[in-house]
């Protein structure tokens, strides 16, 4: 696939996404006027749809290698998203208890997304760092 395909499949995927998410807001909500909803949730889903399809296009290459799963980097990887899967449950775990015998607030699923994603990157960092 050259990169200018590439590109064209992001935009008109991003832009498909982007109108799905509108038309999705425009069916559910009524708080507004339709374009206005349409418009503000569809400009809004553009950029992150164009980023993600982006790294999702444009990370694959044209050609795989058949020791690509050999990597010291991919070993790194596994090891980082298993033990942060593992913390995951854990703190998930607690805070389910935690809430539900206290009946507090609920975590925001964006939170749990974003601690996820930081302990991967702290483990991966840390990984690298210490067999390199």
């Amino acid at each position: 696939m050259t990169s200018t395909t590439r590109w064209t499949a992001t935009a008109l995927g991003s832009l498909a996404i982007a109108a799905a998410v509108g038309l999705a807001a425009v069916s559910v909500r009524d708080d507004g006027p339709p374009w206005l909803l349409f418009t503000a949730f569809a400009v809004a889903t553009l950029v992150p749809a164009f980023a993600g399809l982006a790294m999702l296009t444009h990370a694959v290459p044209d050609e795989r290698s058949e020791h690509d799963d050999e990597t010291v980097e991919h070993a790194w990887f596994v090891r980082a998203t298993s033990g942060a899967f593992t913390d995951l449950l854990l703190v998930l775990g607690v805070v389910v208890f935690v809430t539900s015998v206290l009946d507090g607030p609920e975590l925001p699923v964006a939170l749990v997304i974003v601690l996820a994603m930081v302990d991967v990157m702290v483990r991966y960092t840390l990984l690298s760092r210490r067999e390199a």
